[in-house]
């Protein structure tokens, strides 16, 4: 096996990454650099000031508004009509690796290998020798306030099958971080989401070499976006705990990347969204289902769907015909807390995205009822309060380059794919 990795433009999408609050860290393996900030299509008041609805722009080089996607995991439409770029570069070479990125159609072909993030990608689509790296935390992600002990045993086991695309090093890396973090950490989901990331990240580079793909090398973190949104408070002790490891981990993935040669030649590292600090400046909070498939079977008079449960609050339901996801829709509609929509409803043919209407503090009084009958119940009878969110989307995105990239300061998302187009000759 070659053991050079050989891929051509390499992309690190630390999603949501605050660039200036990690300086050091970035600094410590890039060196003194450049900050490059370019503005977001949507504004706060759209509700669609999303990285989802912000990555697919980079992937198909369409602006968001004219692009239209809107919720976690409405890709099917779209790739229809437009080709991603690592799809349409102008190559007879051996193609690419697309690993983890959010929102985008998982898929695998003689040039190149898509998985995509654990709540929108289709496991089915994904390569047989692949499944076990992105099936149970697909179904963690969705649903792990709803997991048995057993599941979570049985799925962390399936990750050990992965042996072959890992070292020795590398498991003694995870063992080294949880018994430096574990404890102080909680065990919180946190913990897991870095290790797998990283494991993914080396995984990745590794499927690179046996496959010899030379053209785009992608690789997403979620990471940092999640310890910003739930853990930035420099003055609580657990947060500053949280905030610790995620510097570790950020110069662990940074220090992989560099002595792999996915930081020489020509490269980019973007966030698709920038985060601000809102400690103290608003009450935010987020409220999960504990399960979505029981909330649901409680809303719906109908039991004939099936549910996807996406990255934070929300997902998606889906319908045998479009007919019964207007009835859903309808039905959906009636359900209300302290006299506001539960939901945030959007249909799309046989399926609907919904998630929460407002992230304002709920009483333990709070009631869910529905305006067409007397149906009613206590909102804490289904939800659970995740967190106080400690950082917020704002309507800008950075990214850091290497001297080959030609964009310049300034670029919308959609201007960067353009950019990665023009590297290959490829047009938009």
């Amino acid at each position: 096996m070659n053991k050079t990795l050989r891929l051509r433009t390499k992309i690190l999408a630390l999603n949501e990454v605050n660039f200036e609050f990690w300086v050091k860290d970035f600094e410590s393996v890039l060196g003194e650099f450049e900050l490059f900030k370019g503005p977001i299509d949507y504004g706060p008041e759209t509700g669609l000031l999303e990285p989802w609805a912000q990555w697919p722009s980079l992937f198909y080089s369409i602006d968001s508004k004219r692009l239209g996607v809107r919720e976690l995991g409405q890709l099917d439409e779209v790739a229809k009509r437009h080709k991603p770029f690592w799809d349409d570069i102008l190559t007879t070479e051996n193609g690419s690796l697309v690993w983890g990125v959010m929102n985008a159609t998982t898929e695998y072909s003689s040039r190149n290998i898509v998985i995509a993030d654990p709540w929108s990608g289709e496991i089915d689509r994904v390569h047989k020798d692949f499944r076990d790296a992105v099936g149970f935390v697909k179904k963690f992600a969705g649903n792990y306030l709803d997991l048995s002990l057993k599941d979570k045993i049985l799925g962390f086991g399936s990750l050990l099958r992965l042996h072959q695309y890992l070292s020795v090093r590398d498991w003694v890396w995870v063992v080294r971080i949880i018994a430096r973090y574990g404890l102080s950490l909680r065990f919180r989901p946190l913990l897991f989401i870095a290790i797998y990331e990283y494991l993914m990240l080396k995984m990745g580079i590794k499927v690179a070499k046996i496959y010899q793909l030379d053209q785009v090398g992608m690789f997403f973190f979620n990471t940092f976006a999640h310890i910003q949104h739930h853990y930035w408070d420099p003055t609580d002790k657990f947060h500053r705990q949280c905030l610790d490891f995620g510097s570790t981990v950020l110069r662990d993935i940074l220090s992989v990347c560099r002595s792999e040669g996915i930081l020489d030649g020509y490269w980019l590292i973007c966030n698709g969204l920038d985060q601000e600090n809102c400690v103290g400046i608003e009450d935010w909070m987020l409220y999960r289902p504990k399960s979505h498939a029981r909330l649901f079977e409680r809303l719906l008079p109908s039991k004939t769907f099936g549910v996807r449960e996406a990255m934070t609050n929300d997902g998606r339901l889906i319908f045998e015909t479009d007919i019964e996801a207007d009835l859903g829709l309808r039905a959906l509609a009636n359900w209300r807390v302290d006299n506001e929509p539960l939901f945030v409803l959007e249909r799309c043919s046989n399926q609907i995205f919904y998630r929460p209407f407002s992230f304002r503090k709920r009483s333990k009084n709070s009631l869910v009822n529905n305006s067409e009958t007397p149906e009613r119940f206590g909102f804490f009878d289904e939800f659970v309060e995740i967190t106080t969110r400690s950082g917020r989307h704002i309507q800008s995105h950075s990214y850091v380059a290497s001297s080959e990239f030609h964009g310049g300061n300034g670029l919308r998302i959609h201007e960067i794919g353009l950019e990665l187009r023009s590297s290959y000759g490829s047009p938009a």
